[in-house]
């Protein structure tokens, strides 16, 4: 069974852990990491969402995914980076964003990361059970699926959007 920590809103481990499925109480928060993936052409990965998965089905969006009790939020990236799309991360590779602290009713705080990569997309390792598919998109396509809620839509994403534009 996955374990979570749980955290104070400031990400600081209480010594507490939760299952997968238990309910957090007020104050207490669980941290979640995404990766934004970008390659020298200027273009970002995005990944389709395996019609299997319970949450958002089929859905475009970013890597992203729960840190596990214990892990660090770069180990916890890296690692879902390479369940989820097969992607080998270094931590020296791992660029740090921002971090979102999310008050609302997920208790989560977000911990968001880029990383660079000039695979193709038919080198990526899919998890079918995670992944459907993986394509790359120009600036311009993501800003125009972010405006049509094509992909993922959370209320930080165009923030998150902008700032790692200016890694590019």
């Amino acid at each position: 069974m996955e374990r979570w920590d749980v955290c104070d809103s400031e990400g600081n481990p209480t010594g507490r852990t939760r299952a997968k499925g238990e309910d957090f109480l007020e104050g207490e928060y669980h941290v979640a990491a995404e990766i934004w993936i970008f390659n020298g052409k200027k273009q970002f990965l995005i990944q389709k969402r395996s019609s299997r998965c319970q949450q958002y089905p089929g859905i475009w969006s970013t890597t992203a995914g729960r840190v596990q009790a214990g892990e660090t939020p770069a180990a916890g990236c890296i690692r879902e980076a390479e369940e989820e799309i097969g992607m080998k991360i270094v931590p020296k590779d791992l660029i740090h964003v921002l971090t979102l602290n999310r008050e609302d009713k997920t208790h989560m705080i977000w911990e968001v990361y880029a990383a660079r990569t000039d695979l193709k997309e038919e080198e990526f390792l899919l998890d079918p059970e995670e992944v459907e598919a993986v394509r790359w998109v120009s600036q311009e396509e993501l800003a125009e699926m972010i405006e049509s809620g094509s992909i993922f839509l959370y209320p930080e994403i165009r923030e998150v959007f902008e700032k790692v534009k200016e890694l590019l």
